[in-house]
């Protein structure tokens, strides 16, 4: 996650022209672009894939497979316990 925030500011100071000399901090780039940190927009983006799953149906397999409701399948000798239907 740590290089994805830097890389995403180091992207943010060359679109606002910041050069690495000026000394700005990292919260004041994200002020001045009026942007939030990456942490907090993927955050936004799974909260609200959540929201699309808790609404489907119940037979689609993404909210089968976010309520864990596939343990039942079988496996191989020795393999994993698949979590989807075959």
């Amino acid at each position: 996650m740590l290089r994805l925030e830097q890389f995403h500011l180091r992207c943010l100071r060359s679109i606002a022209g910041i050069r690495w000399q000026d000394r700005i901090t990292n919260v004041a780039v994200l002020d001045k672009c009026g942007i939030t940190c990456i942490e907090a927009f993927l955050l936004q983006a799974q909260f609200r894939w959540i929201g699309q799953v808790i609404r489907m149906p119940e037979t689609r397999i993404p909210k089968q497979v976010f309520f864990e409701q596939l343990a039942s399948g079988s496996r191989f000798r020795g393999g994993p316990v698949q979590r989807y239907k075959v």
